[in-house]
């Protein structure tokens, strides 16, 4: 994971030194959205929110590098990891009480390339890829009638997106972009995920 993380930040500094040097265009995407697992871990989580931040240079009119730099939230659904149990042992007795709270935050740090539609004026496509960095860490309070068992685990993952949408200019400088991300994270566990999310991008 150490190597993931060092190319992360290469890659970040990279893209720097190329603007720096080329005069090359900025971009920034400023997004918020929900995160819709696909196939949580036991069948666990509940949808979660994110913001995501991704710096970006143009290397060509219709084509961007940049870092995707995201936060995902999730929390644990009772029902789920409930019925998920009864599943696997049956149901519970009705004189026992059972309970969680917790949740499971994501960073997100991934190297990214969006290539979109090259019209002049009016909506434009795009789509991209990345694959880098995840980070989860998982925190939750478990009670089984008056006894309370924390749980704590942090997980170092590499993960992929796939992802499409529209940019439609509001500004010379600024545009609302719409799209959908889809997420899997591939080590050590498969968990796979989309969101949904908006917001703006910005032309410096």
């Amino acid at each position: 994971m150490k190597s993931i993380r060092r190319f992360s930040c290469l890659f970040c500094a990279a893209i720097l030194l190329f603007s720096a040097n080329t005069f090359a265009q900025i971009a920034m995407d400023l997004t918020a959205g929900i995160s819709v697992p696909c196939k949580a871990k036991n069948l666990s989580i509940s949808n979660g929110i994110l913001f995501c931040a991704t710096p970006q240079i143009y290397c060509f009119d219709n084509t961007t590098f940049g870092l995707i730099i995201k936060y995902n939230r999730w929390a644990y659904d009772e029902d789920k990891i409930l019925k998920y149990i009864e599943s696997q042992i049956g149901p519970k007795p009705a004189d026992i009480s059972f309970g969680i709270d917790g949740h499971i935050n994501g960073i997100i740090i991934a190297p990214t390339i969006r290539v979109q539609t090259n019209n002049i004026t009016g909506p434009k496509m795009f789509i991209g890829t990345s694959l880098g960095y995840y980070k989860m860490n998982s925190e939750a309070t478990i009670t089984v009638e008056n006894i309370s068992l924390p749980y704590k685990a942090t997980e170092d993952d590499v993960g992929a997106s796939i992802y499409g949408g529209l940019t439609l200019p509001i500004h010379p400088k600024i545009s609302l972009n719409i799209n959908v991300v889809y997420n899997i994270i591939l080590y050590p566990d498969i968990f796979k995920y989309y969101e949904p999310n908006g917001g703006l991008r910005f032309i410096f």
